[in-house]
């Protein structure tokens, strides 16, 4: 259980540290080489990265951070590195300047060269598709929040930010203070994911992903995303869509949110969504923001410092998605990945060195597999279509915990082979994930329409028509997994949506320290998303060679990686490699 320490320690009126401080490249002590093998786990749409969310209460001001200062890029190990004590300097309110070009800005990820230095920047407030000048803001009043030691506020925003003097909506922010107020850095923003995922029990939880140090020195502020329970929901959202087939359920969500919300989701991307959180990171008095965004906190972490380049002073971006591969790849990829995943388990069963393995009785595997996934759909009760389905999702649930998930599959497949009755629910694939995933993006606070809005007018659901044989044609590479494509086949719940697919903001690089971090065994947002990430930013990646989703909450390296970048804006070493040493199976 989370318990919050900080009530003792919010005093009014404290100092704040300049956020622009130097950033330096290191290692994490994570191992030396990169796995061999890079598999994740399956993709599902609507996406379960989401939390619960608490009472709106009124808000309380809070203080701005410092002014910016360009200072070098240095290298030296974790273990080696000093902290720096730094003097408070004046303040100044948070304003947001008249847009101006964003300057696109690489960082070297040479290893030999020990000192490399950040051109200024030059580009604050960036607005895409016009100059319109930014609307005022009201000052948000953070008060202590209902069954919550968090502070909450709600702050007005525009419904369509071209038009600031028209129709307004109230989005629901929480805030965890900084244990120690003396020696505070600024706030970070943190986003569970989604699309459209609430972040308050993303902040709640934040012990649970953060270290010590972390909690001591930044305030931590969620933003419901708008359309969610506590920030202006959509009145069309369905949260039983399990009671429908997926077509009949699309087309009932469609029609319903055309009728009650069809001025509404003309505004619901993440375009929208990241103007949002500048109006939120001006109306709490910030000049800047670190962020932490995790699944498609990540891409919306980019599309945020692609439009406000200025107002970043570091991000993370954990476990990441590839827009380059929006439409029906976003669909087919994980399936693929899981497949490559299976490969693994059994070769690695096959050989031996998976120990135990209870499927090995040294004959062909994966023929055995196929003998065995043939006749429990067989001899299943369902029809062929769901018992598929059922036993391709159960194993993908477990094929993508290296450690304990396969352990577990492989007595489970045998028992299937020896009795006809596999008893995966002896660990449940649930229990493979470690419980802080539950605590960062619990499952009941979810909104289907709000993520549904955004995948559609993003483009990350195809709208072709054709798109279901586009995706057929693909799994024919994932024969295992054929069960798996009623998941991807989610292609036709945006070809009734009733607005049409907005246009996507070209990512840049911003002057600001940037990290991107990928699970290898990652099934959702595959392994190779995290890699494009980084190449289109031009960010140094930082690998966890494990499973799961989301690699924060699985590794000390990986969070003390985020801790040095955050409080000492240091970079892991290019080609860092963490384990999974945290009390967790993947």
């Amino acid at each position: 259980m989370w318990v919050d320490n900080t009530a003792d320690m919010r005093k009014p009126g404290r100092s704040h540290t300049v956020d622009d401080r130097p950033v330096t490249r290191h290692p994490t002590g994570g191992t030396a080489q990169r796995s061999w093998f890079g598999v994740r786990r399956p993709f599902r749409l609507p996406a379960a990265a989401i939390c619960v969310l608490a009472a709106v209460i009124t808000p309380r001001a809070q203080s701005p951070s410092h002014p910016a200062r360009n200072t070098p890029i240095r290298t030296f190990a974790i273990s080696n590195a000093t902290k720096t004590t730094r003097k408070p300097t004046a303040r100044k309110p948070a304003t947001r300047k008249p847009a101006t070009k964003a300057t696109t800005t690489t960082i070297s990820s040479s290893v030999s060269s020990s000192t490399t230095t950040l051109p200024p920047v030059t580009a604050v407030g960036v607005q895409s598709g016009g100059d319109a000048q930014p609307p005022l803001v009201p000052t948000a009043i953070f008060t202590a929040c209902a069954n919550s030691a968090l502070d909450c506020t709600t702050v007005t925003v525009p419904l369509d930010h071209a038009n600031p003097a028209g129709t307004t909506v109230s989005l629901f922010v929480s805030r965890r203070r900084a244990n120690d107020a003396s020696r505070r850095l600024g706030v970070l923003f943190v986003n569970p994911g989604g699309p459209g995922g609430p972040a308050y029990d993303t902040v709640r939880s934040a012990s649970t992903y953060l270290t010590p140090e972390m909690l001591d020195r930044f305030d931590i502020i969620g933003v419901d995303p708008r359309g969610t329970e506590r920030s202006a929901p959509l009145a069309c959202d369905a949260s039983r869509a399990d009671r429908f087939s997926r077509l009949t359920f699309a087309e009932q969500l469609a029609e319903a949110c055309a009728t009650t919300d069809s001025e509404r989701l003309k505004f619901m991307d993440t375009e929208t969504a990241a103007r949002d959180l500048d109006d939120v990171r001006v109306a709490i008095g910030e000049r800047k923001i670190s962020y932490l965004g995790m699944s498609y906190g990540t891409y919306l972490g980019a599309v945020y410092e692609s439009l406000f380049p200025g107002q970043v002073a570091s991000m993370v971006l954990d476990s990441a998605v590839d827009p380059s591969r929006y439409g029906v790849n976003m669909l087919v990829d994980p399936v693929i990945a899981t497949e490559k995943a299976l490969d693994a388990f059994l070769a690695e069963c096959q050989s031996g060195r998976l120990q135990p393995c209870a499927f090995n009785d040294g004959t062909d595997l994966n023929a055995k597999y196929l003998a065995v996934r043939e006749r429990a759909i067989s001899s299943s009760r369902s029809n062929r279509e769901l018992a598929t389905q059922r036993f391709d999702e159960t194993v993908a649930s477990f094929v993508g915990y290296p450690r304990n998930g396969w352990p577990v599959l492989g007595r489970a497949l045998e028992e299937q082979n020896a009795t006809g009755r596999g008893n995966f629910r002896t660990t449940s694939a649930d229990n493979l994930a470690t419980s802080n995933d539950e605590q960062l993006a619990p499952l009941d606070s979810f909104s289907t329409a709000t993520n549904l809005s955004i995948n559609c007018r993003d483009g990350i659901l195809p709208r072709d028509s054709k798109a279901d044989q586009l995706v057929r044609d693909q799994i024919v590479a994932s024969p295992r997994f054929s069960g798996l494509a009623s998941n991807a086949l989610a292609a036709d719940t945006c070809e009734t949506w009733p607005t049409p697919t907005a246009n996507l903001v070209p990512l840049k690089r911003a002057p600001a320290a940037l990290l991107i971090i990928g699970n290898t065994f990652d099934l959702t947002t595959p392994y190779p998303w995290s890699e494009a990430l980084s190449r289109t930013l031009a960010a140094p990646l930082l690998t966890r060679n494990g499973g799961g989703h989301v690699a924060v909450n699985k590794s000390r390296c990986v969070r003390e990686a985020v801790a040095r970048l955050f409080i000492d804006r240091t970079l892991p070493l290019p080609g860092t490699v963490c384990s999974p040493d945290l009390a967790n199976p993947s």
